[in-house]
């Protein structure tokens, strides 16, 4: 995957480090590109760049992410104080809602239910196929990746379907011995999560999760295999992927995601897809859904109410990725102002602009209906109605046009009269 450089820090125990004092003298003179290309490119800003205690990584993407969120903040709370149409007023009666803290607070996990419940209800493997195919269009998890994606021989799109299913960023994080304390912290997450949603089985359900999950790292492919790219393409069709790949309702799966028209796709890792349909076919029922309920909770966590936010903050902040305490404080035991700024800017984000497209003629009264519509955290999500045609949807050309026209708005400068 191609990266903007300077390449971001970040705070991972294979990468962050102080610099060298042999890297502090080569940045103050040219290094030859063939000696060090890292140093080259980017030593002198390595040496010298401060990782802020609140952040888990730094570089051009999250400073530029982060001025885009500071003009999108602007457009959004022009909409909620000056709305000048219905569509304004619905973005702004969405953005007051997210914003609130007491509802989700008297709301607790209630919004959460219908979600669980609906995993509680399946009592089939092909169910459940058609539960991971939902999942992308909600709040659940996959163990498979699918994208739309140019093929790599034909001037085309193309679906392409891949290995998914880990709640860590990485296979390494299950199999490598210096990953051992994200690994705990992981399993403690998982069962704190449980016992926050009403699991029924909290303290034996984590150890039953992780154990899933390192059986899917160990058949994933490493980064290295998922860059060779002869070996990621593998063009067959949903019938060849059933024979291929059995123990896994493909057909079911594919009809679910809106996808059963398709007649041909790209596997990509394609023994890892292979194997992880084995291991789904040879794993307890009930940790499958115990799975879903964990990941379906994790992902609605920043849109619940404070223990949720604070709870996934401190795992996916604190224990992961080693933010500061002097900044977040421990999990539970947080300061009265803490208010996670990733789940305060990108959330938000893309909860809030597709929802100027949703409809042109609602009137003022309509958004204050919107508004108790949207604490729920399901409505807080990209609101994709379709896997692969919401996003292009709601950044669509209207989108554009929308946006353009605001910062022009926001921006024209003011005459005295």
């Amino acid at each position: 995957m191609r990266r903007a450089y300077p390449w971001p820090l970040r705070r991972h125990p294979l990468l962050l480090r102080a610099p060298r004092a042999s890297t502090l003298r080569r940045s103050t003179r040219p290094v030859r590109p063939g000696n060090d290309f890292f140093d080259y490119a980017v030593g002198r800003w390595y040496a010298h760049a401060a990782m802020p205690p609140d952040r888990s990584e730094i570089g051009l993407e999250q400073e530029t992410s982060e001025k885009v969120d500071k003009q999108l903040r602007v457009l959004i709370q022009h909409c909620a104080q000056h709305a000048s149409d219905a569509k304004e007023a619905l973005i702004g009666a969405l953005y007051n809602s997210y914003m609130n803290e007491a509802r989700p607070a008297a709301l607790d996990d209630t919004p959460l239910r219908r979600d669980l419940a609906a995993i509680a209800g399946v009592h089939d493997r092909a169910q459940f196929a058609r539960l991971l195919a939902e999942s992308r269009s909600g709040l659940g998890s996959d163990v498979f990746t699918l994208a739309i994606q140019p093929d790599a021989q034909r001037p085309i799109n193309i679906l392409t379907l891949g290995q998914g299913g880990l709640g860590l960023p990485d296979r390494d994080y299950f199999l490598a011995r210096n990953f051992a304390s994200q690994r705990g912290a992981y399993e403690a997450y998982v069962a704190r999560t449980l016992r926050m949603v009403g699991a029924t089985k909290p303290e034996e359900a984590p150890k039953s999760i992780v154990a899933f999950e390192t059986r899917i790292a160990s058949a994933s492919w490493t980064q290295a295999e998922r860059r060779e790219i002869d070996k990621t393409y593998n063009p067959m069709s949903v019938a060849e992927l059933q024979t291929y790949a059995p123990g896994f309702d493909w057909h079911a799966y594919m009809e679910r995601a809106k996808l059963g028209h398709l007649d041909r796709l790209v596997l990509a890792e394609n023994t890892a897809v292979r194997d992880i349909a084995a291991i789904l076919a040879q794993t307890p029922f009930e940790t499958l859904k115990d799975w879903e309920t964990f990941h379906t909770a994790d992902n609605a966590s920043p849109f619940l109410s404070r223990r949720f936010v604070e709870s996934h903050f401190g795992f996916h902040n604190h224990d992961l990725l080693g933010a500061s305490d002097a900044a977040t404080g421990a999990p539970g035991d947080r300061p009265s102002q803490f208010q996670p700024r990733g789940c305060r800017r990108a959330q938000v984000r893309r909860a809030i602009l597709p929802a100027h497209n949703e409809s042109a003629d609602r009137n003022h009264g309509d958004a204050a209906e919107e508004r108790d519509e949207r604490a729920n955290p399901r409505r807080l999500m990209d609101e994709r109605q379709h896997p692969y045609g919401g996003a292009e949807q709601a950044w669509g050309h209207e989108s554009l046009r929308w946006l353009s026209r605001a910062l022009a708005q926001l921006h024209r400068p003011q005459t005295d009269t």
